[in-house]
């Protein structure tokens, strides 16, 4: 019995190491990808050409509804209030949840969901290096309305941080969108698998979409992005993980019964 107590006891210890090691990963990764993100050598006007860019290719297709869905959530103000405040405080509150839930639940899935967060996270950091956009709430001659900075105390605080510590024209991938979805799909795939549960986790990545195009943070194609960056990260992760896993040991052949 003290020798079961005792492993079990070993068990804890080392799962409570590996947690606080887990923990500190994330927030070096998390401050790796802030400085990443800042010292992005972007050049306003080409962010700006692109954001034209972006806006034409949208208007061809049908789906330049951001504007409309900017002034919309701007003539009123407590739901831009309770919008902006969503934005500015779910992505990181709820991803990191979503980990400690598959830690704790799934402890076996965790490094299939943390690489292929990082994965995505890290693809996102490249194309804000490569690909600079303004997000539309940086174009009001246009005349959208920054509501993050506007509508919200604690939307100006994050924007006040996010122009003194971040790139403001990494708009596309969204990676709010991005850690919204990977919320959805690892949650539904590890933890909560019944179909009205996968339902529920819906809520959050619609919800987010529709916050960060109404609050002018995104464009729509940014969100399709951030979705396809999810997609591609979890496949990848995914094939490398079965890749390095060895096949099952094949049963042993059965001797024939002696009649």
């Amino acid at each position: 019995m003290s020798t079961a107590l005792e492993a079990v006891g070993v068990a804890t210890q080392v799962k409570r190491r590996s947690g606080i090691i887990e923990i500190a990963l994330v927030l070096a990764s998390a401050a790796a990808y802030s400085v990443l993100c800042f010292l992005a050598p972007v050049l306003p006007r080409t962010a700006f050409a692109n954001a034209r860019q972006i806006l034409a290719v949208e208007h061809a297709l049908g789906i330049d509804i951001e504007l409309d869905a900017n002034l919309w959530l701007h003539a009123r103000p407590l739901l831009a209030s309770i919008s902006s405040t969503y934005y500015s405080l779910s992505f990181f509150a709820i991803t990191c949840t979503a980990l400690a839930i598959v830690w704790m639940k799934r402890h076996e899935r965790y490094g299939l969901a943390r690489n292929s967060l990082f994965l995505m996270t890290g693809g996102a950091a490249l194309t804000y290096w490569t690909y600079p956009l303004a997000p539309p709430r940086l174009m009001p001659e246009l005349g959208y309305v920054d509501a993050v900075a506007t509508q919200s105390a604690v939307g100006s605080g994050y924007t006040q941080f996010a122009e003194a510590l971040a790139n403001p024209y990494g708009a596309m991938p969204s990676m709010h969108t991005g850690w919204a979805v990977w919320t959805a799909v690892v949650l539904g795939a590890f933890v909560w698998t019944k179909w009205w549960q996968r339902l529920l986790l819906l809520i959050h990545p619609l919800m987010t979409i529709a916050v960060i195009i109404a609050t002018g943070n995104h464009y729509v194609l940014d969100a399709f992005a951030g979705v396809s960056y999810c997609i591609a990260a979890a496949v990848i992760v995914g094939a490398v993980t079965a890749l390095r896993t060895p096949p099952p040991e094949p049963y042993p052949p059965r001797r024939a019964e002696r009649t």
